[in-house]
């Protein structure tokens, strides 16, 4: 779970809202819940059924408001039903709230979901099924597996953090496998790190495709995105078809493998201008690093752990050492030091979020140790041991080194928004 000091650092750092920081969520501090197994004839149209633990809403445009919804499913069986400043848990049933098939205009906002670390099978806090649903200003704590499930409507301003606990979960914080209108997900700091204590390793942040019907008219902006085994995936599995998605403007980053699955992406896909902020955050579950001579900053080494480590550079050097790590520069020039191959290694490369060509320098010099290192622009490697070049993919430049010379990488990094490089941008 992300500090309030990482928080801010985003804040500090972006210009996306940030939870705790610029806006708070969740259900209000001090609110005094009224238990939802008491309703009775005081909220006509609610009626809970103790023998299934689930609650059933039949009364159109009906608002339950300050009500501690655990330990059941509410079923919501009317349009235009809002649920607010609530708590809901992950005890009983597959869902916390689903939505009937033909109903609409579901809203949820200013309540906190915590799924209790429980290792039981669940699908969702949130299944909008096939109607409308707005889900605003919400926490979504210690999940099973994924959170919320909806085929239209508005995801905006919520916070997700915690998620695996379920033995053996395939865990998505958002998933869209088949959209029936326009999808906008906007605003939200979603935390799918894997935590320490869970069960099985977070997939993704986001995850879109295909698999159950079409895709289209998919808005994915303004987000910060983090963990995940790739953080978003979008994916044209080739049975239905897949309209526009526009995944643009996001904070995107901590995937174990990389920011978007690289593997049957439509070619309606729109993915621009993402984890290009420069934001500096140092993983809750990642090593924290060390200072430098020089002091916050100054100009100094700023120096990681064998894990993985969020890095911010002070205009010296920075060294991650070993792990996956996420570096980021500073308005001074930075010099990115690599000890050894380990440091990035090939299928798990560092990220530099920020890299300014002809300002910062990597620096390979002791990489090969007494050997020497050639850096051959963009061509590909031809056979020589200790080339080095640098390959633009599509929004990430990509630094490899074959050492050995059997014509593949040993060594990589990724350098967010496609720098071109040039051999002044490294000391070999």
């Amino acid at each position: 779970m992300a500090t309030f000091a990482e928080l801010q650092t985003f804040a500090d750092r972006t210009a996306l809202a940030i939870p705790f920081v610029d806006y708070q969520l969740g259900a209000p501090a001090g609110q005094a819940f009224r238990p939802a197994q008491a309703m009775g004839a005081d909220v006509p149209g609610a009626l809970y059924d103790p023998k299934t633990k689930v609650l059933h809403v039949r009364a159109d445009g009906l608002t339950l408001s300050g009500y501690n919804f655990d330990g059941l499913t509410v079923s919501v069986e009317a349009n235009n039903i809002t649920l607010r400043n609530s708590h809901f848990d992950a005890s009983v049933g597959v869902y916390s709230v689903i939505q009937a098939p033909g109903k609409s205009g579901l809203t949820i906002d200013h309540s906190t979901f915590d799924g209790l670390k429980l290792n039981r099978p669940f699908a969702d806090f949130i299944n909008g099924r096939e109607g409308e649903v707005k889900i605003a200003y919400n926490q979504f704590l210690n999940v099973a597996s994924d959170a919320i499930q909806i085929k239209r409507g508005l995801i905006e301003h919520n916070y997700f953090s915690g998620a695996g606990y379920a033995a053996g979960a395939h865990a998505d914080a958002i998933t869209l496998d088949h959209t029936l209108g326009k999808v906008v997900i906007t605003d939200n700091f979603i935390d799918y790190r894997n935590a320490p204590d869970a069960l099985a390793a977070t997939t993704s942040a986001i995850s879109i495709g295909n698999y159950f019907g079409d895709n289209a008219d998919i808005s994915v902006t303004r987000n910060v995105l983090l963990g995940g085994s790739y953080t978003v995936y979008v994916h044209d599995f080739g049975r239905y078809a897949t309209g526009l998605t526009t995944v643009a403007g996001n904070y995107i980053g901590a995937g174990a493998y990389g920011d978007l699955y690289p593997n049957g992406r439509p070619a309606s896909l729109i993915y621009q201008d993402n984890g290009k902020t420069g934001a500096a955050i140092r993983g809750a579950q990642a090593g924290q690093g060390t200072q430098g001579p020089g002091g916050s900053g100054a100009a100094g080494a700023v120096e990681g752990t064998e894990g993985s480590d969020w890095l911010h550079g002070t205009g010296g050097s920075v060294i991650g050492h070993g792990g996956r790590d996420y570096l980021f520069g500073s308005s001074q020039a930075d010099r990115f030091v690599y000890e050894a191959v380990t440091d990035s290694a090939a299928k798990a490369p560092d990220v530099i979020a920020d890299f300014t060509s002809g300002v910062d320098k990597i620096d390979l010099s002791l990489l090969a140790g007494p050997a020497h290192l050639d850096f051959i622009g963009d061509a590909a490697f031809d056979g020589r041991a200790g080339s080095v070049h640098a390959v633009a993919s599509g929004p990430s430049t990509f630094v490899e080194a074959d050492m050995n010379g059997d014509r593949v990488a040993d060594f990589r990094i990724e350098l967010k928004g496609a720098p071109h490089l040039a051999a002044y941008d490294f000391i070999l």
